[in-house]
């Protein structure tokens, strides 16, 4: 049994030095974009999303409470980030939709722990093709998007989002790839919308726009 000394180990001597607060703002956006990346593609999956694609504020607050709870635990036990993954979409395709799915998960993880010697001696080509059919199966959360010449401005980033997210094997990667993308899209197209006199900053208002409630 491997000899665990990380968990408890604080050292506050770093506080005052600059790495330390480049390092903790790092993981910080990493893992707030990485968690909402993760949420908007599972609650859409879910169907738990409203008719402008949002998710109610409650769960929103809940979702992220959950998440910082969890990543402050795992650090004061030394373990890695404990954050949302992505994973969590093959309990939504099997049709979970409460917390109770990963409560079972949590046990069935629980009595794997004795075991995990002989687990990890499966090579990740055995359990590859599984996330391959989960996401699969998460891209038509997709097919509503407008991938045509017209909305080629918004098409572009959101290509290169998707490509990202594998590649670099970090959904906040993918996402601040494509971000920046846009931003240079649309930082190019400012001319072309003044010369046709439309508002160069249409776009960026867009971001802000308040849809009205159903009924309202």
């Amino acid at each position: 049994i491997p000899k665990i000394d990380t968990a408890g180990a604080f050292a506050f001597d770093f506080i005052q030095k600059k790495e330390f607060w480049v390092a903790v703002i790092t993981f910080y956006f990493n893992d707030m974009i990485g968690c909402a990346g993760t949420l908007i593609a599972v609650t859409r999956k879910a169907g738990i999303v409203d008719a402008q694609g949002r998710i109610p504020k409650g769960r929103t607050n809940m979702a992220f409470l959950v998440d910082s709870v969890g990543t402050i635990i795992g650090s004061c036990l030394g373990t890695s980030t404990v954050t949302t993954y992505v994973e969590s979409a093959s309990g939504i395709v099997d049709g979970g939709r409460t917390g109770v799915v990963a409560l079972v998960v949590g046990i069935w993880f629980a009595l794997a722990v004795p075991f995990a010697p002989v687990i990890s001696q499966i090579p990740d080509l055995a359990t590859g093709p599984i996330l391959v059919i989960v996401g699969a199966s998460m891209l038509t959360t997709i097919e509503g998007f407008d991938w045509g010449s017209s909305n080629i401005e918004e098409a572009l980033p959101a290509f290169i989002t998707l490509m990202l997210i594998p590649l670099t094997f970090n959904i906040a990667y993918g996402i601040i790839a494509g971000t920046f993308f846009w931003i240079i899209i649309q930082i190019l197209l400012m001319p072309v919308r003044l010369v046709k006199k439309e508002d160069p900053f249409v776009k960026f208002k867009e971001l802000f726009c308040v849809f009205p409630r159903e009924g309202v």
